[in-house]
């Protein structure tokens, strides 16, 4: 349900009728953090991997920035059920990039925590929100399968992960290439991971892996949500 139907409109000048087209609109959200308190040790380039993201999928015109929140300008909230359809399910596709576990999303050291089980992702503003990176460590992880409410994949780490921008090279993958968005996210992976790491993507059924990104390949009609789920693992 996704982006706007393109529409045909026709304008009259003088005895000429001129086709006026408009182009689709997909949506990306973005939010990093790097500034922490003790004793959460601070990140240094989680800011390069959210805006590497971002500045790469805006190169394709039919993409634009909903918003973008950093340090203190994130919540929790914009990842819970309490105003997710104002931020990550008023988008199609969202990003993440800070401190995380196998539970919650630790957004700052003491006071935003986005806990699992109040995720649900894809259950508001008629299933616009697809796709979501969880660029920390362990959040991609059985809990988080909880969170699968309408959106297609949740792509992230199963284990820990360095600090590092794989946002860039993720989203080359999808624009340059027209790879799937399974196959781009474990490509970022093997190209600036640790070795021995594990990626993990979860998805709401094994069709939702040939997702690619609007404009750029074949993406499924949203899935019928259950109790069901598949996932994938990429060690790097």
């Amino acid at each position: 349900m996704k982006g706007w139907k393109i529409l045909l409109a026709v304008a009259v000048v003088g005895m000429f009728i001129m086709p006026i087209s408009v182009t689709r609109a997909y949506y990306i959200g973005v939010e990093w953090v790097n500034n922490y308190s003790w004793p959460t040790p601070d990140l240094h380039y989680c800011d390069d991997d959210a805006r590497g993201f971002r500045d790469k999928i805006l190169t394709d015109s039919n993409w634009l920035l909903k918003f973008e929140k950093s340090n203190s300008g994130c919540k929790d909230e914009h990842w819970q059920y309490q105003d997710d359809e104002n931020y990550v399910d008023n988008v199609h596709f969202s990003y993440y990039s800070g401190h995380g576990n196998d539970h919650e999303l630790v957004i700052s050291t003491y006071w935003e925590h986005a806990e699992w089980d109040n995720c649900k992702w894809g259950d508001e503003r008629n299933g616009r929100h697809d796709w979501t990176v969880l660029s920390c460590c362990e959040a991609a992880k059985e809990k988080f399968s909880h969170a699968l409410r309408g959106i297609h994949l949740i792509l992230g780490w199963k284990t820990t992960c360095i600090d590092t921008n794989y946002g860039s090279t993720f989203a080359t993958g999808m624009i340059d290439y027209d790879w799937t968005i399974k196959a781009s996210w474990f490509y970022a992976g093997d190209i600036k991971g640790s070795s021995w790491d594990i990626q993990r993507v979860l998805g709401e059924n094994i069709d939702m892996g040939n997702d690619h990104l609007y404009g750029h390949g074949y993406v499924n009609p949203d899935p019928e949500v259950d109790d069901y789920y598949v996932y994938w693992d990429n060690t790097v």
